[in-house]
């Protein structure tokens, strides 16, 4: 796998973040924060791993899809319990803890709106650096 550095997404994924904080800290009980939230993140990990290796459009946004729905299964089955885990706000931030059918369309439609953005260069990519890993 190429080791692939692209700034522009690694500055997109920085910024997503900060938002994310911003949102998850100041929006406790809107909508801003579950469903907006969920829409985001999904684009943070693309733009995260897009900065960081060279996969293409399709095969990263099936990936990116495929593990949020994941966590979203896990959250239904209620696997923090299962773990034997309490509820904690870290727990409740990075794997949450509850099923919602808006949550797997909020990761759709924020999957489908960088899969777009990425495969008809729609995000201006300079400084880019490759090599082996």
């Amino acid at each position: 796998m190429k080791f692939n550095t692209q700034k522009t997404y690694l500055i997109l994924a920085l910024i997503i973040f900060i938002l994310e904080v911003f949102i998850a800290t100041l929006f406790k009980n809107t909508i801003l924060r579950p469903v907006f939230g969920d829409f985001l993140v999904v684009i943070l990990i693309y733009a995260l791993v897009k900065g960081l290796f060279n996969f293409k459009a399709l095969q990263l946004s099936v990936g990116v899809l495929l593990f949020a729905y994941l966590v979203e299964i896990l959250q239904m089955i209620n696997i923090t319990q299962l773990l034997g885990f309490n509820r904690s706000t870290f727990l409740d931030l990075t794997i949450g803890h509850s099923f919602d059918w808006n949550d797997m369309i909020a990761y759709t439609l924020g999957v489908f709106l960088i899969f777009v953005m990425d495969k008809f260069k729609l995000i201006p990519v300079k400084n880019q650096v490759t090599s082996k890993a």
